[in-house]
């Protein structure tokens, strides 16, 4: 039962991470917003600061009530679950991006770069020029 659950909850982790990977690529692809990360960053980030935590994950010490639960059925109680996509993609992974997010547009306000400044820019910069 502690196997499970610990499998379960670095699975969670590690799915949660993956769409805030994905939606600057997305905005990058169909709005022309500039990346705010390249490809060797986002790399460098998922395999030296992501997989510590989702392993040690595993090695969590059990709940309290894990005696008191039922055993799991393996025909029906996976590891991965329509409830546990729901709460990476969704839940906690656009949570994360919206915050991502603001942390990207806020950098840019503060160098006086608005959001409809980067809109489709990534053809032409996202620069207004020398002042």
């Amino acid at each position: 039962r502690s196997v499970f659950d610990n499998l379960s909850k670095s699975i969670m982790y590690t799915l949660a991470h993956l769409t805030p990977q994905l939606v600057p690529v997305f905005f990058n692809l169909a709005l022309g917003m500039p990346l705010a990360m390249n490809g060797l960053m986002i790399l460098s980030i998922d395999l030296l600061t992501e997989q510590g935590p989702a392993i040690s994950l595993v090695y969590e010490k059990p709940e309290s009530d894990i005696m008191r639960r039922a055993p799991r059925n393996p025909k029906t109680d996976h590891l991965i679950t329509k409830r546990t996509l729901f709460y990476s993609y969704v839940l906690a992974g656009l949570t994360s991006s919206l915050i991502c997010f603001m942390a990207y547009a806020l950098v840019f306000k503060h160098h006086g770069i608005s959001l409809k400044n980067l809109l489709f820019s990534t053809d032409d910069g996202y620069f207004l020029g020398p002042p």
